[in-house]
């Protein structure tokens, strides 16, 4: 019996220490494969090719060094065959325009590691913190050339990358987020290996590997709102 009590307690004394908070952000997708990449950092044209998205996410924060969260992704992705450096795909035998857009709707698990002790209801040493974040999503596209409408794109998603937090209270905080979301297809653009037929590539929309891929990059912004569980006093 005693045990058991003890193992009750040790539980309700560690929830004590967890917060839980929910956020709502706008940021931009940035996308690079076949269709459009670039050697060492993007262009000016490529960054021109940034479409918006919106983003929220639930979570909990176990301590004062990691995050955990579940988080919604919606926008557009686009890319540009024009816009590749050599070597450039020819376009006289691409589907005109040479352009993609596509809807992208991403569902992931995020892990945060916080670098400073960082707890939004404590005082810490430090009111910002950067952090690491990674994870493992689904992801759904569904690209448009033109009037071409090839097979949607389902992947699995391995988001990676850093970011910023800055407590402005203990119950609202700013993040700044840069992430890299690497696909494992390649057939976002229904281009791989520069081979430009997209109806032969419209018959295989999976395409799984874990090599050459395409991806995208998410930069964002997230305002978060955090709430804490209440305990009441005990009644006799």
């Amino acid at each position: 019996m005693k045990k058991i009590i003890f193992f009750f307690l040790l539980i309700n004394y560690s929830s004590l220490g967890q917060s839980y908070f929910y956020s709502l952000g706008i940021g931009g997708n940035l996308f690079k494969g076949d269709v459009q990449t670039w050697n060492y950092r993007p262009g000016f044209a490529q960054i021109k090719t940034i479409l918006p998205s919106l983003n929220g996410s639930f979570g909990v924060q176990v301590n004062k060094t990691f995050d955990f969260r579940a988080q919604l992704n919606v926008g557009y992705i686009q890319g540009n065959a024009s816009l590749r450096p050599s070597p450039a795909i020819s376009l006289s035998s691409f589907y005109s325009p040479p352009v993609f857009t596509s809807p992208l709707i991403q569902l992931s698990v995020l892990a945060d590691y916080n670098f400073f002790d960082f707890k939004s209801n404590e005082e810490t040493w430090f009111s910002w913190t950067p952090y690491f974040v990674g994870g493992i999503g689904a992801f759904y596209g569904n690209p448009r050339y033109g009037n071409l409408t090839p097979k949607p794109v389902i992947s699995i998603a391995i988001p990676y990358g850093v970011g910023i937090k800055w407590k402005l209270n203990k119950n609202v905080m700013f993040r700044f987020e840069a992430l890299a979301n690497k696909l494992t297809t390649d057939k976002l653009d229904w281009v791989s290996d520069q081979d430009t037929n997209l109806d032969i590539l419209a018959n295989d929309p999976t395409n799984f590997k874990l090599s050459k891929t395409d991806q995208y990059f998410n930069l964002s912004f997230s305002v978060i709102y955090s709430i804490y569980p209440i305990i009441c006093p005990s009644s006799y």
